[in-house]
């Protein structure tokens, strides 16, 4: 995609995307919880880089924001299994993310997506996977257990949001 560089305008630590004149996407860099301290349009993102690498939302159009994936945490886990890890056929996940409702994806050993027989969201920090229609394992496989927040309250990974922010300037 290109970019017209005479629409974007850097302040100190952002950047704002004009069009006609109005702001049409803000990133921001800051130094900590922007809270109280950085003003913003709604809707603009907000980096921090103090070493959380957290990600804030703009939800009142002043200093207000939403650290985007914390309604659940956010995060992701993995760990490789074997067929020795499997009670019953089934692989029980203790992934620690805070969120019931995760993604999970597993490779078998040819580094293949699988799709498991069945998902189970026991709680916050356990996901159960049915394996049973794969019989047993060969070799080493992997799981992913990959949380962006509560899904059912439509909030998406950083990088989703990022595209989704800057998509069609």
């Amino acid at each position: 995609m290109a970019s017209d560089f005479n629409k974007a305008h850097v302040i100190k630590e952002a950047i704002s995307i004009l069009e006609s004149g109005s702001e049409k996407a803000a990133l921001t860099v800051y130094n900590g919880d922007p809270n109280g301290n950085v003003t913003a349009t709604v809707g603009a993102l907000c980096i921090d880089y103090s070493g959380s690498g957290k990600l804030w939302k703009n939800t009142n159009g002043s200093t207000a924001w939403e650290e985007i994936g914390s309604g659940s945490s956010g995060g992701s886990f993995s760990d490789t299994f074997t067929n020795s890890d499997l009670v019953g056929g089934v692989l029980t996940v203790d992934h620690g993310l805070s969120n019931q409702f995760c993604f999970v994806e597993i490779y078998d050993n040819t580094n293949k997506i699988i799709i498991p027989t069945e998902v189970t969201a026991v709680n916050s920090n356990t996901t159960e996977i049915d394996l049973t229609g794969y019989g047993t394992i060969a070799g080493t496989w992997k799981v992913i257990v990959s949380s962006g927040g509560s899904a059912s309250s439509g909030e998406l990974t950083q990088a989703q949001v990022l595209t989704a922010s800057f998509m069609g300037l």
